[in-house]
């Protein structure tokens, strides 16, 4: 299953691009279906072994073929049992964004959570569930 990660996603989480490139707004503006993806190291290396993997063309559930244009370091999981899971991902419309929020900032988590809030993020918001990043 591809995960929707907004452009910023992998700077935000200090993801590294290892191969290729990000997200661009460009890539992140078909509301139905992604143009492009980015797949974790785990993912080339089980799929296309020593093969460069950009350019392949990965096919999504629905039929949609979507070419690789970035591999990214592998990320530890919430799921233990698999730390280095294997992982596609698509950008997601900023039309189509349903969360969580996630946020790297400096400075007082007061501060943060207000500014969160005036955007219209905050309990009893559609989007609620925003993850705040300390440095």
């Amino acid at each position: 299953m591809a995960e929707q990660v907004s452009t910023d996603f992998f700077s935000t989480m200090r993801i590294p691009i290892l191969h290729g490139r990000a997200f661009r707004d460009s890539d992140a503006a078909a509301i139905s279906t992604p143009a492009v993806a980015i797949v974790s190291r785990t993912f080339a290396a089980a799929f296309w072994h020593e093969q460069d993997p950009l350019g392949k063309v990965i096919v999504l559930p629905d039929n949609t073929q979507v070419p690789v244009v970035g591999v990214v370091g592998d990320v530890e999981s919430s799921n233990f049992d698999n730390p280095n899971k294997a992982r596609l991902y698509v950008p997601q419309s900023p039309q189509a964004f349903t969360g969580p929020l996630l946020v790297r900032f400096d400075g007082e988590p007061a501060t943060v959570a207000r500014v969160i809030s005036e955007t219209g993020f905050g309990p009893g918001s559609v989007a609620f569930g925003a993850h705040v990043v300390l440095n």
